[in-house]
């Protein structure tokens, strides 16, 4: 009693499947453990600035830029159990995630950048300092480099919206 060809693929892909949840799980372990470590160095630059690695301006950005990743993860970790539980990569939900991920990484470009900037204006006008300057690297990335990263993840997304259509065509004639 063995599986028909059509029922051995969702196994194969559950088997996959699970192999990659694996490590999305641990992406965003390791991602949560940067998120704290951020939290930390903010702490420090603001307890101790002079010994701290980042100025506090930097660290804000860093937290900002490691909560997103964080979001990042959590959605693939989403979508990896979803094509775990339903043997299909090609929904609606996994279409509007994709989608999701693509406006959290274009954020990834400016968001930071935005934090530190607020930060800098409020402690400028804190101790009545009236200018600020944050480069346009930040953290040694260009600024253009996620919001290209967006829009290739924002054209998969597309792909995979197409591909959801095929697959409920697939399906009602099934």
């Amino acid at each position: 009693m063995g599986f028909s060809k059509n029922q051995a693929l969702p196994l194969r892909l559950r088997m996959r499947s699970e192999g990659d949840r694996g490590f999305t799980l641990i992406s965003v372990g390791i991602t949560a453990l940067a998120l704290a470590l951020a939290i930390g160095g903010l702490v420090r630059s603001l307890a101790d600035p002079d010994s701290a690695p980042l100025s506090f301006y930097d660290a804000i950005g860093s937290v900002v830029a490691t909560g997103l990743m964080l979001a990042i993860a959590v959605i693939l970790a989403l979508i990896m159990w979803d094509i775990y539980k339903d043997g299909k990569p090609f929904t609606m939900k996994t279409v509007w995630r994709l989608r999701a991920i693509a406006v959290l990484t274009m954020l990834e470009s400016v968001a930071p950048w935005c934090a530190a900037a607020i930060a800098a204006m409020i402690a400028g006008s804190f101790a009545d300092h009236g200018s600020f300057s944050i480069d346009i690297n930040f953290l040694g990335i260009p600024l253009f480099v996620p919001v290209f990263f967006g829009f290739f993840i924002a054209a998969i997304s597309e792909f995979f919206y197409y591909g959801c259509e095929l697959q409920q065509d697939v399906d009602s004639i099934a």
